[in-house]
């Protein structure tokens, strides 16, 4: 089901629907980039207990891949052509499931607060 999505996402050029959304993203674009994001929901949870989202609670995270097909020589992927392979779901929101899926779709919900990386010494304190 989720690669029926994924297809229809890519040929989708409505999304995201609020191109601010792309305001959200910290970080380059490159493939086989380590992402994280965080909702609105973990931003109010952090805030109620004086917690980083960034460092303290369990948050999405991804691998950037290209879309396949296109040409990428290295550098940074545009946000039309970048697939996320979505393997860290916080185990509180939902099953831990590989998925795929668009960044378009990612950039979509309202409630994203940002997508950014970590330095490789912060990946491995976590």
């Amino acid at each position: 089901m989720w690669l029926e999505e994924l297809r229809n996402d890519i040929n989708n050029i409505d999304l995201p629907e609020n191109l601010d959304s792309y305001n959200k993203i910290k970080t380059e674009l490159v493939s086989g980039k380590r992402i994280y994001w965080y909702y609105n929901s973990d931003l109010e949870y952090c805030k109620e207990f004086d917690l980083d989202p960034k460092r303290d609670i369990d948050i999405y995270s991804g691998l950037v891949i290209p879309l396949d097909g296109i040409e990428y020589n290295g550098g940074e992927i545009e946000v039309e052509h970048a697939i996320i392979v979505l393997d860290h779901h916080p185990c509180e929101k939902s099953y831990p499931e590989v998925a795929w899926i668009s960044l378009k779709r990612i950039l979509n919900d309202d409630d994203l607060i940002e997508i950014f990386a970590k330095n490789r010494l912060e990946e491995l304190t976590k």
